[in-house]
């Protein structure tokens, strides 16, 4: 007989792990989750496995099919007539992924999305968590006795059975599974290491307009004063994907008539944290000693500290924006 007197509280530990993936998946899309150790073989499971093997539990919550009790406790065929294994549901699981994930790439085409690799990640972890939750309740709805249980006691018994049985079906499937995950993880791969959209950081200069209060890139002041400098407000923009400390070096230069810099001062520096996705606008107040005509005034940004040098360039910075301007002798 193949009863077996499952309990109702019977925990469903390949949902859990399947809805963990699912949450992964979306965390790594919406950018909260960043480098963890295993990313790769994790990704390749939420992207190649999570959405099809939710899909085939919603689908199939018994451990049979839709037999009478007489059949399950009298088969008539054999003692596994109707049943799918764990073996089946896994193969299932990975076929279904394959065909989810492309489903889903032309899902965000037709809405205007575009198949990039944060949409993706997020259609996926998205679906993968909605069919979990359905394959959940599904599952609390049929008795206990019939309910798929995951637990290690069916993975030793189809286990027996597999090493037991290895007919020539069984190895066509494992070879089919095997071309599917190899066919797949190329593409599970490079979805997660292809960059998230363009990854950079916008720097600029802008004005406030004085009536409106809007900031424009104009009307910069031609002379550098205190109080002239202030009108100018540094912009940095983080598009990185990630938090970024920079920092901002600001010189005054003046140039010969080929462009070569004859003599720089460093007149302010600060440091600025940038979430991602973030703008930070600073207001600095620039006080040089250095006085002339056409001097260059040049905003550079680093990430991180600037290197060890006494006057930086914009050779070593990860950005620069310049002004031309006048420095009175003595300022005002």
């Amino acid at each position: 007989m193949s009863y077996r007197g499952e309990s109702e509280s019977s925990f469903p530990i390949d949902l859990l792990a399947v809805g963990l993936l699912g949450l992964y998946t979306l965390g790594v899309a919406a950018g909260v989750v960043g480098d963890v150790p295993g990313r790769r073989p994790l990704g390749v499971a939420a992207l190649l496995f999570a959405p099809g093997y939710a899909l085939v539990c919603g689908l199939f919550p018994r451990e049979r099919g839709q037999e009478t009790i007489t059949e399950v406790f009298e088969p008539t065929v054999g003692e596994d007539a109707g049943q799918i294994t764990v073996i089946e549901r896994l193969l299932l699981g990975v076929g279904m992924s394959l065909c989810l994930v492309p489903l889903l790439g032309l899902g965000l085409v037709f809405v205007g999305v575009g198949v990039q690799s944060a949409g993706m990640l997020g259609a996926t972890g998205l679906t993968t968590v909605v069919l979990t939750v359905i394959a959940g309740v599904r599952r609390r709805q049929v008795l206990p006795w019939e309910r798929f249980d995951p637990l290690p006691a069916d993975l030793s018994r189809d286990s027996v059975r597999w090493s037991g049985e290895l007919d020539l079906r069984t190895g066509l499937s494992v070879l089919l599974a095997i071309g599917f995950v190899v066919a797949g993880a190329g593409i599970g791969v490079a979805v997660l290491e292809t960059d998230r959209g363009e990854q950079f950081t916008e720097f600029g200069l802008v004005t406030e307009d004085p009536e409106t209060g809007e900031l424009t890139a104009d009307d910069y002041p031609d002379e550098l004063t205190p109080t002239q400098s202030e009108r100018i407000q540094v912009t940095v923009t983080n598009n990185e994907g990630r938090p970024v400390e920079y920092t901002v070096v600001t010189l005054v230069e003046s140039l010969d008539s080929n462009g070569n810099r004859q003599q720089a001062e460093r007149v302010d520096s600060f440091r600025v944290s940038v979430e991602n996705g973030e703008t930070v606008r600073e207001q600095r107040s620039l006080d040089p000693e250095m006085s002339g005509t056409n001097l260059r005034l040049t905003y550079l940004l680093y990430v991180g500290s600037p290197p060890d040098e006494q006057t930086p360039a914009t050779e070593t910075a990860y950005r620069s924006v310049h002004l031309w301007v006048d420095v009175p002798t003595g300022g005002n």
